[in-house]
């Protein structure tokens, strides 16, 4: 069984993520590539959904079956695609780091009040 088949396996309630590996497993081309050990399925839907944020208008977007097949089979068939998006999930170390940068910015040295005040005369 193939790493890509193991992986298929493992999905148990997104619908929509099983026929799109439904249909790159019925593309005789695709084969060789679903194996690939820098890709995965995890990392498909994440590049298909960080394509489709793109086209969002006011959070809303809307893109077609094809269009979806089309990024699914695009993620498989480059390397390269789909490397520079972040994890699915977030480690310790990862949310302490978003966590600590978040407080610094909100950590911001006070301007020191004086005394004396101006008012506009008009």
């Amino acid at each position: 069984m193939s790493k890509f088949e193991d992986e298929y396996k493992a999905i148990k309630q997104n619908q929509g993520l099983k026929i799109i590996c439904e249909y790159l497993m019925s593309r005789n081309d695709m084969v060789s590539k679903l194996d690939n050990p820098k890709k995965s399925i995890d990392g498909m839907w994440n590049y298909i959904v960080s394509e489709a944020k793109k086209k969002a208008v006011k959070n809303c977007a809307i893109i077609s079956d094809e269009e979806v097949f089309g990024l699914a089979v695009h993620y498989y068939d480059e390397e390269g695609v789909g490397d520079e998006e972040q994890p699915s999930r977030l480690n310790l170390e990862s949310a302490k780091a978003i966590v600590k940068k978040s407080v610094e910015k909100k950590k911001k040295p006070k301007k020191e009040e004086s005394e004396w005040t101006q008012e506009s005369l008009f």
